[in-house]
């Protein structure tokens, strides 16, 4: 059972309504600490994710860094995403499936792409380039470190039906 993008919290509040305060990273704003990582998504005996840093962390749009932790088998829905994506397993492992069999599948300009399998485990780091088919799996309990640019949001998630 993977975890839908709708559960995602993208309305400046975390998932237990408080606010999240704004202060985006650039050179027109004083350095700072945020202090505020609002958990975006919880699901009870599955996984929780917390966006240090994005949309929701911050109202960042150019980049995301969450922690999720997963304490039990789970994987995403098929995805082509609109984002560039690094994960950092810090520790379990994570299993993607690049790509599909059935070709039909497959996004515009990969229809010939032959499907692989990326496993990434404690201490590696996962590339994972923007308009490619993924399906996101972790086998077991897991911590990973997803950074995205831009930052994540359910519109450039590319869920695939």
């Amino acid at each position: 059972a993977g975890f839908g993008l709708a559960r995602y919290v993208y309305s400046g509040k975390s998932s237990n309504g408080a606010n999240v305060t704004a202060k985006t990273c650039s050179s027109d704003v004083v350095p700072s600490v945020l202090s505020s990582a609002p958990t975006v998504v919880e699901i009870p005996e599955t996984l929780k994710v917390i966006e240090h840093a994005g949309n929701v962390g911050n109202n960042d749009p150019k980049l995301s860094i969450a922690t999720v932790e997963v304490k039990k088998a789970t994987g995403e829905p098929l995805q082509i995403p609109l984002y560039d994506q690094y994960v950092y397993i810090k520790s379990g492992t994570m299993k993607v499936f690049v790509g599909s069999d059935d070709a039909t599948k497959r996004p515009v300009g990969r229809e010939n792409d032959a499907p692989f399998v990326l496993t990434a485990t404690s201490g590696q780091v996962l590339c994972l380039p923007k308009g490619h088919l993924y399906h996101k799996t972790f086998p077991g309990p897991c911590e990973i470190i997803p950074i995205c640019l831009p930052a994540f949001s359910p519109d450039l998630a590319g869920n695939v039906a």
